[in-house]
């Protein structure tokens, strides 16, 4: 929906601007029209805000606005637009904390020392579950407001001049550190697996260690994107979850991305594929054949992400195992350090670039760094064998 503004003049010379735009219609071409606008700028405001209100049911919030105001607008202009549903809702719920304290404050009253005090009560108060937000948690809660005040300044025309989150005193992140499993700790959990019930999980978690994919990547896979002849399978799509139910998306980075197998996840594929086989003339016409996935619900349906998570977690404590199924893609990684160069590392994983890969599993940079300097040294310290006088 596009728009424009427009200038013209009063009977006594003086300069007055407006704004037009076609309005969403089922008939005939419709325009919204709007004069008596002072200045350019002050239509250009308007314009933006009649079209919001239109798209989305938004009206512009009043200048006299409190956090609470702005942040529903926010969400409704942009973030239940633009951003996947799962990240929307992952706002809504981390801004709570900080609305809960500071949403019936008008934006002009809010400085950056307001928002210091509730983010560090977040840190030392516990929460619902019992204990205080993480570091990652907080920082994570003042980039949401950030992001928010940094569009209401450039589009919204509040009346701030600044952000008040700039400069705000934030809680260092630990750095991040991966959990993994030995190898010896995987073979226990595939065994136990065999004596669980639910009969996607033994090749689940066979392709989780042998492809690296994520979660949502293999819950969205289907039969089609498996090419057993050549031996890999093709992610070029995921599956997400929010409070409303699943729903595919695009892949993380938004690219899909070539995978080779190795032989034992084609061998639980295809065992895998005759269990599933007996579901499918069981189900009989109730089956969703249309969805062909390859892990699936005993009628075909999607398996909930949620889900899925918790039951593995729970076989991975029976075990007294520290484990997800995504740590299953984090030992993976960092078994493939040893033998393959990081490039490949990261493109199998789907990572956008390199760095992200190093940052990650910086544990495997410094193991091979080291394993460098003994190569250097059985190679290049002899030639430094004499004693230094």
């Amino acid at each position: 929906m596009k728009g424009s503004t427009f200038r013209y003049y009063l009977a006594d010379g003086q300069v007055r601007y407006g704004y037009v735009f076609d309005a969403a219609s089922d008939g005939p071409r419709a325009q919204v029209k709007k004069r008596g606008f002072v200045s350019e700028k002050e239509a250009d405001a308007a314009l933006h805000a009649a079209i919001t209100k239109q798209q989305t049911g938004a009206s512009r919030p009043p200048a006299e606005q409190t956090l609470a105001e702005l942040f529903d607008y926010w969400m409704k202009e942009y973030a239940w637009r633009k951003l996947s549903k799962k990240t929307s809702e992952r706002y809504a719920d981390s801004a709570q904390a900080v609305l809960s304290q500071l949403g019936h404050i008008p934006i002009q009253k809010l400085d950056l020392y307001a928002f210091e005090r509730v983010l560090e009560d977040l840190a030392t108060t516990p929460s619902k579950r019992g204990r205080p937000l993480s570091a990652k948690t907080i920082r994570n809660v003042a980039s949401v407001f950030q992001g928010m005040f940094k569009r209401a300044i450039a589009r919204y025309d509040v009346p701030l001049k600044r952000n008040p989150l700039v400069g705000v005193d934030l809680p260092k992140g630990a750095k991040r550190r991966v959990k993994t499993l030995e190898p010896e700790d995987i073979r226990k959990f595939a065994i136990q697996t065999l004596r669980e019930s639910v009969n996607w999980m033994r090749p689940l978690a066979a392709m989780a260690a042998g492809s690296g994919a994520r979660r949502g990547e293999m819950l969205a896979a289907d039969w089609k994107s498996l090419n057993v002849r050549h031996g890999h399978i093709v992610f070029d799509k995921s599956l997400g979850q929010t409070r409303e139910g699943v729903y595919v998306k695009a892949t993380k980075s938004g690219e899909e991305r070539v995978v080779p197998l190795p032989a034992f996840v084609l061998r639980e594929l295809e065992v895998h594929r005759q269990r599933q086989e007996k579901h499918r003339a069981m189900f009989g016409e109730a089956y969703r054949t249309d969805l062909d996935l390859i892990f699936a619900e005993p009628d075909g349906n999607h398996l909930k992400p949620d889900s899925v998570t918790a039951k593995v977690c729970l076989v991975m404590r029976k075990l007294g195992l520290d484990g997800s199924l995504h740590t299953l893609r984090h030992s993976l990684a960092s078994e493939l350090f040893d033998v393959v160069p990081t490039t490949t590392i990261s493109k199998r994983l789907g990572h956008s670039n390199v760095r992200t890969t190093t940052e990650i599993y910086s544990h495997g940079v410094r193991r091979r760094d080291t394993e460098a300097a003994d190569a250097v040294e059985e190679t290049l310290g002899p030639m430094f064998g004499d004693k230094v006088m």
